[in-house]
């Protein structure tokens, strides 16, 4: 996927200092993995387009049938201009099997 970053909220259930804690699974040519916070915080702080789709994930609560993407254009992301940004709240959870390289 050309031009594209993607991260995973989760919600561990140990102390974590990020705002928004989160996973980046994949980034494209150009994009940083730090940039996951900002795209995060654009779009799930309150206020911003996917605020209430990040609170309902927190609390554990899954979106009405075909009620679980999102979309928002034009999302100013710093360093990056506007970008459009997609939030996909699943139905079950994801778990991945592998190691983690680094931790913050």
């Amino acid at each position: 996927m050309p031009d594209c970053i993607i991260a995973g909220i989760c919600f561990p259930k140990f102390e974590i200092e990020n705002w928004f804690p989160h996973m980046t699974l994949m980034i494209s040519d150009g994009w940083g993995a730090v940039t996951s916070n900002a795209v995060i915080s654009a779009t799930c702080a309150q206020g911003k387009p996917f605020y209430e789709a990040y609170q309902a994930a927190q609390k554990g609560q899954l979106p009405a049938k075909d009620a679980g993407v999102l979309t928002a254009e034009d999302v100013k992301i710093d360093k990056k201009g506007k970008e459009e940004v997609v939030f996909v709240l699943l139905r079950e959870p994801v778990s991945f099997d592998g190691i983690t390289k680094y931790f913050y």
